[in-house]
């Protein structure tokens, strides 16, 4: 059968191009927003649905932007010392990934080390009443085939988190988040290790504040491919996995965070570091822009390239700046046939920017991108844009535009 035909898998998992060329784990596909282009932060209230723990509100889960659904589980609440950059440079010193002594296995993925995450997009949380985003993303293990994720969400005396363990799918960007509890106990560990938190008296819980016994659902040709790889004991170790009618595995999670209480203290050390990635689209997709029923799905070929500098100044600032701009085929499939009609190939420019900045009682999140049909003309063909930004001094902004040719 040719590798053309649509299949549900492919078009279940290949979300990146949906939702951006850096590395997103939302698994489907974000709306435009409905609301006015431009607004103050009072025109973006907080969710419904907030949780009271380690000493503070907040909502329990990250937002994509600030009108879409829950997200991820926020699973790790620090307090005591919580300055993202602090944490960051504590799991970026560590030695080695050799956790043997706390019961995980010396042996990939689960001696990995940290580095900054390439790309991400950067999303939005809500704590304590205001918004806030994830200043600092770090990745535990390379971007594929799999790794740990861990965003950080300052929010005044607190700072929360989410870590998940995820694959990248195959001719993709995209990851796809396996589990929560997995990379949630390692990044436990990992602070014991640094001397940042005490065990086991530096550890404790917030129960109940997010969905159990899953959150979120792995598609079955996913789980599927998960198994014939041997990582399913890492998502479901103890019992059987939980499924729905249609084959597809629920992430477990207990609905508990952890609350790190740091006492420990790691340097703050000034340096560049840079990250250049190239990752080749093969892949059939939902079509993101200007999609008809007619034409709701296309084939994607071509690269795109990602560039991400991490910076740690001498006066404290850290800064993030990441790009990636693609080049790419796109083939509307034929709908009587489920194959690619050549005949209307034409090329698509994908760019997208992003950047980060955090310093003491300052922080700010910017993400820009463009997704363009060439040239735009048909009607089926066109370009939409979104631009999100947090900060700094409490700023919020969110526009999503498309525009389609007649």
């Amino acid at each position: 059968m040719s590798a053309f035909i649509l299949t549900r898998a492919g078009t279940a998992v290949a979300a990146a191009l949906l939702l951006g060329v850096a590395c997103t784990d939302d698994p489907s596909p974000a709306g435009l927003d409905p609301g006015p282009g431009i607004a103050a932060a009072s025109q973006y209230p907080a969710p419904g649905g907030q949780v009271t723990a380690a000493g503070f509100t907040f909502y329990p889960y990250t937002l994509n932007y600030y009108e879409a659904p829950a997200q991820d589980p926020i699973n790790l609440i620090f307090t005591g010392n919580v300055d993202p950059r602090m944490l960051r440079a504590a799991l970026l010193a560590l030695p080695n990934g050799d956790r043997s002594a706390f019961g995980l296995p010396n042996v990939f993925p689960l001696n990995c080390t940290w580095q900054d995450a390439l790309g991400g997009d950067e999303q939005v949380a809500n704590a304590g009443g205001g918004w806030t985003a994830s200043v600092v993303q770090l990745a535990c293990g390379d971007y594929g085939p799999v790794r740990m994720h861990l965003r950080l969400f300052p929010a005044g005396d607190r700072t929360v988190g989410n870590a998940h363990f995820e694959l990248l799918i195959p001719n993709t960007a995209d990851h796809r988040v396996l589990s929560w509890e997995l990379a949630e106990q390692l990044v436990t560990v990992d602070f014991v290790r640094a001397g940042l938190v005490a065990y086991p008296g530096g550890i404790g819980v917030a129960p109940g504040i997010n969905a159990a016994p899953t959150f979120r659902w792995i598609e079955a040709e996913v789980w599927a491919g998960v198994v014939a790889f041997g990582l399913d004991q890492l998502v479901y170790p103890d019992i059987p996995p939980i499924t729905d009618v249609d084959g597809n595995v629920g992430m477990p999670t207990d609905g508990n965070a952890t609350v790190l209480n740091v006492a420990g203290q790691a340097a703050l050390v000034p340096g560049t570091a840079e990250q250049t990635l190239t990752l080749v689209y093969d892949i059939v997709i939902p079509k993101p822009v200007c999609a008809t029923a007619e034409v709701p799905y296309i084939y994607v070929q071509g690269p795109v390239h990602f560039r991400q500098t991490d910076a740690l100044t001498a006066t404290g600032e850290y800064s993030m700046e990441f790009t990636a701009d693609g080049e790419l085929s796109v083939t509307p499939i034929d709908l009587s046939t489920g194959q690619p009609d050549f005949s209307q190939t034409h090329k698509a420019l994908v760019r997208q920017r992003q950047s980060a900045r955090f310093w003491p009682g300052m922080a700010s999140v910017t993400r820009r991108f463009t997704q363009a049909e060439i040239p735009p003309i048909g009607w089926d063909r066109g370009r939409a844009v979104t631009f999100l930004q947090f900060g700094p001094n409490g700023k919020t902004e969110y526009r999503a535009t498309e525009r389609c040719a007649p």
